[in-house]
């Protein structure tokens, strides 16, 4: 019987085993522990099918209601719960009718719920901010009403109406009213207004509410339903208003800075993103198209203007006026009626917006246009990814004859060849639509899907990010031969990649098998199991492969998405503990035939645990990567930052990953809110830099050469750089720049400024704003910000320190890598070369012994992840550079005061949580194994103490058997793999020398590396002069990158020789070919 006792807790364990499942998948679990918004995003999805199933058992409209307000507060959270509607339009269907239906049906419901997801998606979102800027615009312009009043006013009265409407709808009997209701409550909702469009939306909502004709009173219950569930929609999305009222306070963190309701389309539209085409759309080589002039040159010649790129004009940017600011190099797309409505404004008092322009899209030659593009990026790694991916090169793509330009009828045309008269199309290359197939299936398909679903229901190599390489974040079966068929030898990996890595996790099939018996017992289940099917299938097409569809990824992701597909996992968990149900119930059944009632119960108890073994496996393994109970590193790494810092400073920060951090440490928790701190990552957004000069609650604002006025308006974008070079003061530079003629844009008067020094009289650091721009003709938003910001700072009578986090790469320090004096995690900015000047090596031991916190990572089971790894190396880094400073003054207090440093350095960092790495440093390879021991060494002799002696021995000893591992490792990948290992498993294999040679010169015994068993087979006299020519070459780099004296680079280029090192081989760089002064290279 379907009720039976049996049969309902055979639904309970099935529920249990899925949802226990689903709770301990690793991305959920991830997801729960992260302060991200999925865990919540997938509650709403999970609500919203609960109640769908509610709704099925009792239909009803207050569940329709509810479930209309659920989304529109999960929109809010994120817009991912949308695509769980057509899932939810099967389970009504089939709740409604369990009579067979035929197919058309199901997929006019299907395509009835996509429209419902366009609707919300595409008109409502943008429709609503759209309506809303009228109203502003009107209040502002019309009323003189102060800001916010008009949006304020839409969004009340938008409501107030639209559940006026749904209450007036259900007493009365008129048609008319009805009609009219609905067609202004749908216009004001914007649910039709697809693309921010409202006339578009007033008019198919009015076609819609005239549908009513047909047959009002059958309609008018639907009319009622629609119009409530609209209101609670609304109601639901209004949770954005959070984002305009947070911003307009100007807090400290305000990204994008949507205060009013036309910098929140910005926001909500993730402008700042881009976006990639996904029907049909550009590919990698396409080019834009040039507006064609005809103008007659000065020999009176009819001639062809290219000058111009052909554009299409999109929304108007508006801004809240500020006072002083004026329109600079006014945007052509700006109207007659823009001007006037602009200067009106500038004319009156009060609060007012301004046009400052139009956004715009670029056209692109049509002939280099694809169907369902799946390759779009036109960056050089992206296309050296495509190369790899599936061996797309320029000469296996298409060859296309594309056009250049747009001509006066608006066509797409070659360029007109003024000699033949006739126009020439320019000849480029162009995926074909295999490789478009090739790269979504290979690619975006397998690679950035079903890789993440197997880590789930598989297994997981280990928890390092990857791009695509054997030995870093592949999914695993669990079973051996199985691994090392797809990946090679997993247990010749070192153990903290491999099985003693937290995140490998090998679940042996066994979720999969049970998710694959859930889809067999649906099937086999009749029509009920058919229909339950076809819902679970949809829900994980929808939040799976048409999410794959819509993000339409490039290579080289920054991070691991696979929290996006989280949606499609809940799915499999619904097949997952349906096959456990129809497993338990099938042993049950087997367990019938036994005449012994014993065995029968003992076959029933274990039919009833067997299916929850599966969370238990899930539970057991994924346990240890996602337990982040004490795991304080990344507060504590803030902490350690700011409190390195002095009084008032300013940091240059890069990143999210290394910037919010310090946020929440001075936001949340009051760590030092005197320093300043930027992300240099948002320099280049035109809202950020108009934040520095907002003070905040401890802190002062920055002063800045420009003012608000200078930029409002997004007028900064670039500034053009002259060919003078007469050195011009910083400041006179500045107000030069800012005060260009508004018609000609942002100006520099030299392409040289002058810095004053703060503690040098009559001395100063001269820039070359050549040099910035990498040669170019105009500095960009950033680079000016930066230099702004370094420059007004010197005239102040306190300088503030000026500092970078200690990741910053060279490239964002545009001039001054050479005054940037390393203090460990922060790098100082100093008005002298930094390698003239020494670290205040007392204070910083002082710091690390008596105030750092070190992330409690010497504690049992401590882990950390990848971005925490490179945490704990900046700190270990920092100690041991303390540590070389005071050892170099000699004396046994320093040496103690060191040694006490290198104890922080491996008991609370370890290296058994964080491996000891080999990096590169300006070219240079360090290896912090290396490093270490020899700062024990030194220790040792300053000391008299032999133990130190012994544990830097020990602590080479254990580095070269990880990178004899290493090599061992990679000689044992089959040769199609070795090209698709990490450059980290090629930088250990090729440097496994470094710390033999350490161990060695330390009086190591040679024993040791003549008996290790992986160094066998190694030919070590090879291996030595293969690495110090390696490293000859790379000392060749440093100096032409870094030219310290020409006679140390002439020595090391003799070195480099008379160890065997190529002449030929130095040409290939482009660092010692383009080097001024580098010594003569014999062929």
């Amino acid at each position: 019987p379907v009720n039976s006792p049996r049969v309902r807790l055979l639904r309970r364990l099935s529920g249990l085993t899925g949802a226990l499942s689903f709770a301990f998948l690793d991305s959920t679990w991830f997801s729960a522990v992260e302060a991200e918004v999925y865990a919540c995003s997938i509650f709403c999805t999970a609500l919203c099918i609960y109640l769908a199933l509610k709704w099925a058992e009792k239909p009803g409209p207050r569940l329709l209601i509810l479930i209309a307000y659920i989304t529109g507060l999960s929109i809010g959270v994120h817009q991912l719960n949308l695509l769980c509607i057509p899932a939810m339009a099967l389970i009504m269907l089939f709740g409604r009718i369990k009579s067979p239906m035929r197919f058309i049906r199901v997929a006019a419901v299907l395509l009835l719920s996509f429209l419902v997801i366009a609707c919300i998606l595409f008109g409502m979102m943008p429709g609503m901010v759209a309506i809303a800027s009228i109203f502003e615009i009107t209040a502002t312009d019309r009323l003189l009403l102060p800001y916010h009043y008009g949006t304020l006013i839409y969004a009340l009265g938008a409501l107030l109406f639209v559940s006026l409407s749904a209450i007036i709808s259900t007493r009365t009997r008129s048609s008319l009213l009805l009609i009219t209701l609905s067609a202004i409550s749908l216009s004001l909702s914007g649910v039709f207004a697809f693309g921010g469009n409202p006339t578009t939306g007033t008019i198919i909502s009015i076609a819609v509410s005239l549908l009513l004709l047909i047959n009002p009173d059958r309609l008018r219950r639907l009319a009622v339903v629609s119009l409530w569930s609209i209101a609670f929609l609304m109601l639901g999305f209004s949770t954005f208003a959070l984002i305009i009222i947070r911003s307009a306070a100007n807090p400290p963190m305000n990204q994008g800075s949507p205060s009013d309701i036309f910098a929140f389309a910005t926001y909500l539209g993730r402008d700042q993103y881009g976006s990639t085409p996904l029907l049909h759309g550009r590919t990698p080589h396409s080019n834009m198209l040039r507006r064609e002039r005809l103008i007659v040159n000065a020999d009176g010649d009819t001639v062809a203007d290219y000058s111009e790129t052909a554009r299409i004009k999109r929304s108007p940017r508006i801004y809240p006026a500020v006072e002083g600011a004026s329109l600079r190099k006014a945007d052509p797309m700006l109207t007659s009626a823009d001007s006037a409505f602009n200067q009106r404004r500038f004319d009156s008092a009060g609060d007012h917006y301004v046009i400052a322009g139009y956004n715009y899209e670029y056209l692109y030659a049509p002939e280099l246009d694809m169907w369902l593009p799946r390759i779009t990026s036109s960056s050089p790694d992206h296309l050296e990814a495509y190369e790899s991916w599936i061996g797309m090169t320029d000469s296996s793509m298409l060859k296309v004859e594309a056009s250049e330009a747009i001509d006066s009828l608006g066509n797409a045309v070659g360029k007109l060849d003024h000699a033949t008269g006739l126009r020439v199309k320019k000849t480029t290359s162009r995926p074909t639509y295999l490789q478009n197939l090739e790269a979504f299936a290979s690619y975006q398909l397998a690679y950035m899907y079903f890789r993440y679903l197997l880590w789930n229901f598989a297994g997981r190599q280990n928890d390092v990010p990857s791009q695509g390489q054997v030995d870093a974040g592949n999914f695993i079966t669990g079973f051996e031969a199985a691994d090392a068929l797809m990946l090679g030898p997993q247990d010749a990996m070192p153990s903290s990649y491999g099985n003693g890595n937290p995140g490998h996790n090998g679940y042996y099939l066994i979720p999969l098998t049970f998710v694959l018996l859930g889809i067999y017992a649906q099937v086999r289940g009749g029509r009920q199991g058919d229909r339950r099917f076809y819902i679970v299938l949809t829900l994980f097409f929808m939040t799976g492969i048409a999410i794959v569809l819509y993000l339409n990824q490039s290579p080289c992701e920054p991070r691991e998405r696979d929290y996006s597909f989280i949606g499609s996992f809940y799915a499999c968990c619904i097949w997952l503990g349906t096959g456990a149900g129809w497993l338990a119930s099938r042993i049950i059944r087997l367990g019938r035939h036994t005449s012994s009632s014993r065995l029968r119960f003992v076959i029933l108890i274990a039919a009833l645990l067997l299916p929850l073994g599966v969370p238990a496996l899930l539970l057991a393994k994924n346990y240890d990567d996602h337990d982040r109970s004490g795991r304080t590193l990344t507060s504590d790494f803030a902490f350690d930052t700011l409190e390195s810092l002095d009084k008032d400073a300013i940091i240059f920060v890069a990143g999210d990953n290394y910037t919010f951090p310090l946020w929440y440490a001075q936001e949340v928790e009051g760590v030092r809110t005197d320093v300043h701190v930027i992300n240099n990552a948002y320099l280049n957004a035109e809202w950020y830099p108009r934040q520095f000069l907002i003070p905040g609650p401890k802190r002062s604002p920055l002063a800045l050469f420009a003012t608000p006025r200078h930029l409002a308006y997004g007028n900064l974008v670039s500034a053009r750089i002259p060919s003078d070079t007469t050195a011009v003061d910083a400041r006179t530079a500045f107000k030069y720049m800012y005060e260009s003629d508004p018609d000609k844009g942002y100006a520099f008067p030299s392409s040289r400024i002058r810095i004053p020094s703060a503690r040098r009289a009559n001395d100063s650091i001269i820039i070359d704003l050549k040099h910035i721009s990498g040669g170019k003709s105009t500095l960009g938003r950033r680079q000016i910000v930066t230099l702004d910001i370094i420059a007004s700072n010197a005239y102040l009578e306190q300088p503030r320190a000026i500092y970078w986090s200690a990741p910053m790469p060279d490239s964002q320090k545009i001039s001054f890598v050479r005054n940037g004096l390393d203090e460990g995690l922060a790098i100082r900015l100093t008005e002298t070369d930094a390698d003239t000047l020494r670290a205040d090596d007392t204070r910083m031991a002082t710091l690390l012994l008596n105030l750092f916190r070190y992330g409690n990572l010497d504690r049992k089971g401590a882990w950390t992840d990848e971005p925490g790894k490179s945490q704990v190396r900046i700190l270990r880094r920092t100690l041991r550079s303390t540590a070389a400073s005071l050892l170099d003054r000699g004396d046994k207090e320093s040496a103690e005061t060191a040694l006490s440093l290198m104890k922080i350095h491996c008991d609370k960092l370890p290296c058994t949580v964080v491996p000891f790495n080999t990096y590169s440093d300006r070219y240079i390879m360090r290896n912090e194994a290396v490093e270490t021991a020899g700062i024990y060494e030194r220790c040792a002799k300053i000391l008299g103490r032999n133990e130190l002696h012994e544990q830097a021995l020990a602590i080479l000893e254990k580095e070269i058997t990880t990178a004899a591992q290493w090599r061992n490792y990679y000689n044992l990948l089959p040769e199609r793999l070795r090209g698709a290992t990490s450059p980290h498993v090629k930088t250990a294999a090729t440097n496994l020398y470094a710390p033999i040679s350490a161990y060695l010169a330390l009086g190591g015994d040679k024993k040791f590396i003549s008996s290790h068993p992986l160094l066998q087979y190694i030919d070590l006299k090879e291996e030595a002069a293969n690495w110090r020519i390696r490293s000859l070459r790379r000392q060749l780099l440093h100096d032409a990158r870094f030219p310290l004296h020409p006679d140390s680079t002439e020595a090391h280029l003799k070195e480099y020789l008379q160890a065997g090192g190529k002449g030929a081989d130095l040409l290939k760089y482009k660092e010692i070919t383009g080097a001024k002064d580098f010594p003569a290279i014999p062929q």
